[in-house]
């Protein structure tokens, strides 16, 4: 054989299977890191829309005392000041139930009418419930 050739045929095969078996576990750990980071951010995204609908709902008046919404559609028609922003969730399993309930706060020096605002939002995978406590003006 002659010494000077740059790299024989078996060394070329053999750094090639090398290179393999060490691509395809990387590749798929790669793969399971892409899958994971999609259910995190999808989870993130109902989180957001939860954490949204709370703050709207205590900064606006709500006279109804049950509202539930089975789609986003609906609930974006009723809600329009709250925006499109969510339209990812507009396939997606959707379904809030809101009920509105007045009650009065009781302090040492004086009483508060308020809203008790239960909130339940069931997404894809989570379900989301709180339960906030908004005064009148």
């Amino acid at each position: 054989m002659n010494k000077n050739k740059a790299f024989s045929l078996i060394e070329v095969i053999v750094s090639i299977f090398i290179l393999i078996l060490v691509l395809v576990p990387s590749i798929k750990l790669n793969i399971q890191q892409i899958k994971t980071y999609s259910k995190i951010r999808n989870a993130d995204r109902e989180l957001h829309f939860f954490t949204s609908l709370n703050n709207y709902l205590k900064a606006e008046n709500i006279t109804s005392s049950h509202l539930e919404f089975n789609n986003y559609s609906d609930f974006v028609t009723t809600f329009n000041s709250f925006g499109n922003s969510f339209q990812n969730l507009k396939n997606k399993n959707f379904k809030i139930v809101i009920d509105v309930e007045k009650t009065e706060v009781d302090f040492s020096n004086r009483k508060e009418k308020a809203s008790l605002i239960k909130v339940e939002y069931r997404g894809d995978k989570k379900i989301y419930k709180n339960t906030l406590l908004k005064f009148e003006e």
